[in-house]
């Protein structure tokens, strides 16, 4: 009888599938057979391997403090007398190629002598120190417990100097231990105990524990109390001391307890001593890690559905959790530990939901100038006053009302509405708040705050939350270019069409630069003690090809000095004028001084200095041709800044101004802190006062006082020959004004001087002035 076998799909799988398994168990076998042999010998190859992958990171670590230390001398070697090096010693703390690693602290030799990083003489009392200025040779020596924190000393010999033959920069311990966050922990969890070890005096002396399977070791300790503490053999602990003792790299077998294990010794570099990674490795932990592996592969097949089901499940668990974290932290701000915009959108939406019968404003606060606030204070000090704000906000607002921070210097908060003056008081009397701050908070001793607000009354309760926040951002800083005395504005579409246009200059700004849409525009000014061209003011103007006319003023500097790009826009200006005066030279044109204005913006760049020195240089401009007129605003609130830097760009050749002299500040504080060559008298000096009398005496004080002090005095906004008149009996030296001539273009100015040298139109107006006056009088 013939039975014929018949197989299903499910049959022949299961029979691939016990033919899968049989060749895995048999492959383990064979892999199993070559193991079982030489288990000694493995486990020291692979554990000296794990051991010299910390060692070499180890090194490492320490050559960077060596090649930072030699940097540090060849610089050190560079400098030409006492006084420089001692400064160069003090900036390191500020580099940040040096400052965050160095623990504070650098000594100097010369001959016997030792001296700290301030020149003073020091008794040296350091072995370990001493021990390396006599080899004379770039090396590194352990962890020395200089200070109260232990630290890495690295010496490096000099040459070529009269100051200094050898330095020797202590650095944070933290430096040399950062080679830890490099390790593999896949290699690490194998080492039954590794520890950075300090041979000193004492001993090997534990710095820091790199594993330790025991739970027993501890920092600060000696590793071979720490050996004994694990084994009664006395024998592998007299030969880590020898090996130690030594100074030498090895690896070997030990035996602790009857048990087998690999010592590895690891010195960080030959020519340095006193610092070792020091691992113990059993081996048969070693083994079995490596049999683990093949014991996986076997039982891999069997648990792949299983795994994957529960990574899948641990997947979606951990997304959910995942989620609602940063769901969490997008509601706080990490830094300034208050709410974000996010959470004020979401608390908005609910309290205007739950209180339809209320009126609410969604309120933008802005500090002004943060870019600016940044710079001067830094990045913590900006801090601190964003968490004073928000302090002031959480204290001030009622409940149903919430906040939120936007982003740099914005917050948006929702109150309740009835009408616009009392919203606009009690925001009044937040900012109030809000400029105040008490002794010792971490606040800038010199914090002057500026804030505006843009409300937006909600009368569409349907809109986002978030069309609500970009309507009041849209007027918020409108009061810096209409009423300085104005911090609120409430959205309207007018004021909305403002905050297009402000969009419109800043998306093209970067644009019109590059192609040349900013234009030098010179306005002459008249010399009246000699009647002659005193020189030009440089003003920008922007030519717009879409209009084909130039766009006013007033509508894009205030953007540009708000948003940072007038920095750009200075140097441009500055730029083309001084390209322009070498060009008008090389074609024997006549040619006059010229001012430049500075915006704060541009005062305080890095570069500043050294920028319009190098183009000054560039163009080979003639010392004492170039004034930089800087506002009394900035010359009030950076007097010690601008005290310095004058100082600087008149030994450059530069003459430097205070423009708008008069505005309000305290301009006596200015005269008295900075030293100037001139002062503009803004046109706030010619407007007609209750008394002409009044006026008259203002002006004449303020002259008579600049002429005094032996500064130029240069009267702006001269719009008449009245005013011409008078500026010339009282005595001031220059006009600048419509009157004389208005701003014009590069070639019209050329243009304007042949004019000027061939007839004075003012000298001409006078005359008939004069002529006018006798014939009324011979009339009367």
């Amino acid at each position: 009888m013939n039975v014929k076998l018949k197989f299903t799909k499910g049959d022949l799988l299961f029979v691939v599938l016990l033919l899968v398994s049989i060749a895995a168990f048999v492959n383990v076998f064979v892999l199993m057979s070559q193991y079982s042999s030489g288990t000694t010998d493995q486990a020291l190859l692979m554990s000296s391997a794990y051991a010299e992958d910390a060692g070499s990171k180890f090194g490492k670590r320490i050559d960077m403090i060596r090649e930072k230390t030699k940097s540090l001398a060849i610089m050190a070697a560079a400098a030409e007398d006492m006084e420089t090096l001692i400064d160069f010693f003090g900036d390191l703390q500020n580099d940040p190629s040096f400052g965050t690693y160095i623990d504070n602290d650098i000594h100097y030799f010369l001959g016997d002598k030792e001296y700290n990083q301030q020149g003073v003489e020091l008794t040296t009392e350091d072995q370990d120190v001493l021990a390396m200025r006599r080899a004379n040779v770039l090396a590194t020596y352990g962890i020395i417990y200089k200070t109260i924190s232990p630290c890495v000393a690295c010496y490096c010999p000099v040459a070529g100097s009269e100051l200094l033959d050898g330095i020797v920069v202590y650095y944070l311990k933290e430096t040399a231990l950062s080679f830890a966050d490099d390790l593999d922990a896949d290699k690490l969890q194998y080492a039954s105990l590794m520890a950075l070890c300090s041979q000193n005096y004492s001993g090997a002396h534990i710095i820091t524990v790199l594993a330790d399977k025991t739970g027993t070791v501890k920092e600060n300790s000696s590793f071979l109390d720490a050996i004994a503490a694990l084994t009664n053999d006395v024998v592998p602990i007299a030969l880590i001391s020898t090996t130690l003792d030594k100074g030498v790299t090895e690896t070997q077998s030990v035996r602790f307890n009857g048990e087998q294990y690999v010592l590895s010794i690891q010195r960080a570099n030959l020519t340095d001593k006193g610092v070792y990674v020091i691992a113990l490795y059993r081996d048969s932990e070693v083994y079995s890690s490596s049999y683990a592996l093949v014991e996986t592969a076997i039982i891999t097949m069997a648990v792949i559905l299983v795994v994957l089901f529960i990574f899948a499940i641990y997947f979606v668990v951990s997304r959910r959790r995942l989620n609602k974290r940063i769901e969490q932290l997008s509601m706080e701000n990490p830094d300034l530990h208050c709410p974000t915009v996010r959470y004020f959108e979401r608390e908005a939406k609910q309290l205007i939901a739950q209180n339809r019968g209320s009126n609410f404003a969604v309120v933008v606060s802005h500090i002004q100038h943060f870019p600016y606030i940044v710079e001067k204070h830094g990045e913590s000090g900006a801090q601190s006053i964003l968490k004073h704000i928000s302090n002031v906000y959480a204290s001030s607002l009622s409940e149903g009302e919430t906040y939120g921070h936007i982003v740099d210097g914005e917050f948006a908060l929702l109150m309740h509405y009835s009408d616009e003056k009392r919203l606009e008081t009690r925001l009044t009397s937040i900012y109030a708040l809000a400029r105040k701050h008490s002794e010792g908070d971490g606040m800038p001793k010199d914090y002057d705050l500026k804030m505006l607000f843009g409300v937006y009354k909600i009368d569409n309760y349907n809109q986002s939350i978030q069309k609500m926040v970009d309507n009041a951002t849209s007027v918020c800083d409108m009061p810096a270019r209409t009423d300085i005395n104005q911090i609120c504005t409430f959205y309207d579409e007018a004021v909305r069409g403002n905050y297009m246009r402000r969009a419109e200059i800043e998306n093209r700004m970067e644009q019109a630069l590059v192609g040349g849409e900013f234009r030098v525009f010179y306005q002459p000014k008249y010399n009246l003690d000699d009647d002659r061209i005193d020189g030009a003011e440089l003003l920008v103007r922007w030519y717009d090809p879409q209009t084909q006319n130039y766009r006013s003023p007033a509508e894009f500097l205030p953007v540009f000095e708000e948003n940072g790009f007038i920095a750009k826009l200075d140097r441009h200006i500055y730029y083309t004028a001084c390209e322009t005066l070498a060009k008008w030279i090389s074609e024997g044109k006549r040619i006059f001084p010229i001012s430049v204005n500075i915006s704060r913006v541009t005062a305080i760049q890095p570069d500043f200095l050294a920028y319009y020195t190098k183009v000054k240089k560039h163009f080979n401009i003639a010392d004492h041709f170039i004034t930089l007129e800087f506002t009394e605003s900035f010359a009030y609130e950076n007097y010690e800044y601008l005290s310095v830097v004058a100082k600087e760009l008149r030994k450059a050749g530069f003459l430097c101004s205070i423009d708008d002299f008069g505005t309000g500040y305290s301009t006596y504080n200015v005269l008295k802190l900075l030293d100037m060559d001139e002062i503009k008298l803004d046109k706030f000096f010619l407007d007609k006062g209750a008394h002409t009398e009044v006026d008259r005496l203002i002006l004449d004080s303020v002259i008579t006082m600049g002429k005094k002090m032996k500064l130029k005095v240069t009267q702006e906004g001269v719009e008449t020959l009245e005013d011409l008149e008078l500026l010339r009996e009282e005595g001031c030296n220059v006009i600048q004004g419509y009157y004389f001539a208005r701003p014009m273009s590069g070639n019209d100015y050329v243009a304007f001087i042949e004019r000027f040298m061939q007839e004075n139109p003012i000298l001409k107006a006078e005359r008939e002035l004069r002529a006018n006056r006798a014939r009324n009088n011979s009339q009367g």
